[in-house]
């Protein structure tokens, strides 16, 4: 009776390793890249979510909030052209959320009125604090539906801007066009909602260095975690039988 061999290589455990090997380059590498990019993309998300809470003046409105991993979020993560030796990912604000981002992130510096909101005939740029002391809602730190109006009814019982009460007045020397507000005869008037032709923004500086510090931390973090999770993966193909070699019985490498 013939005695077996103390070494078999099986042929198709090569195979598999050989396959496997091939695909380390082609598809593991890659794919561990692209999700540690998400993965990256999706932090900044978070990161700067807590941002607008802190340095957006009311906090942010329903359309600039941010939804880490929504296709919702005012902030996404865009996945640009990539190959299998680079893999990029972006930042970009949503076109819905840009209408009003853009002033706060410095990308634009001037608004005219119509583009934001629903007035066109003036940037209507409201003091907060005195309108809320006045009993108005001040959604966000943004005109309610309907103040202008109630402004406009209280500055109709006016007969002159010179006693107490609510009126509007055109623009003067030192003074902007807007509702304003007398306490009582011979007190100075206070602005309660100035009418611009147009506005100009220096942008939110808090905000801008918020973003700038969210992808940097990210994305520092981006190579250290795809190269965990291509371990993970190369583990994950050793422990499941892509070896080439069986000697006298089971070993790591079997299936």
């Amino acid at each position: 009776m013939a005695r077996p061999p103390l070494v078999e290589l099986d042929r198709a455990s090569l195979r598999r390793f050989e396959r496997n090997l091939d695909a380390l380059g082609t598809v593991v590498v890659p794919s561990a890249a692209k999700d540690a990019a998400r993965s990256a993309g999706k932090q900044a998300q978070v990161l700067l979510s807590v941002a607008f809470r802190r340095h957006i003046g009311g906090g942010p409105a329903p359309a600039t909030r941010i939804h880490p991993g929504s296709a919702s979020s005012s902030v996404l993560v865009v996945e640009s052209k990539t190959t299998a030796d680079e893999i990029g990912i972006d930042l970009q604000v949503s076109p819905r959320a840009a209408r009003w981002l853009q002033f706060q992130l410095g990308d634009r510096k001037r608004r005219r009125p119509g583009e934001v909101g629903v007035a066109h005939s003036a940037n209507w740029v409201p003091q907060t604090k005195r309108l809320r002391r006045l009993g108005f809602r001040m959604p966000y730190g943004n005109l309610a539906m309907g103040t202008l109006a109630e402004l406009v009814a209280m500055s109709q019982s006016q007969t002159s801007d010179t006693t107490g009460g609510v009126f509007y007045r055109e623009a003067r020397k030192k003074s902007a066009a807007g509702f304003y507000r007398r306490t009582g005869r011979d007190t100075a008037p206070q602005l309660l909602v100035a009418a611009a032709r147009q506005s100009r923004y220096r942008g939110n500086m808090k905000l801008q260095a918020a973003w700038t510090n969210a992808v940097e931390r990210a994305g520092g973090r981006m190579t250290a975690d795809a190269a965990r999770e291509i371990m993970k993966r190369v583990d994950r193909m050793a422990k499941g039988g892509n070896g080439g070699g069986k000697v006298d019985g089971p070993t790591a490498f079997e299936k």
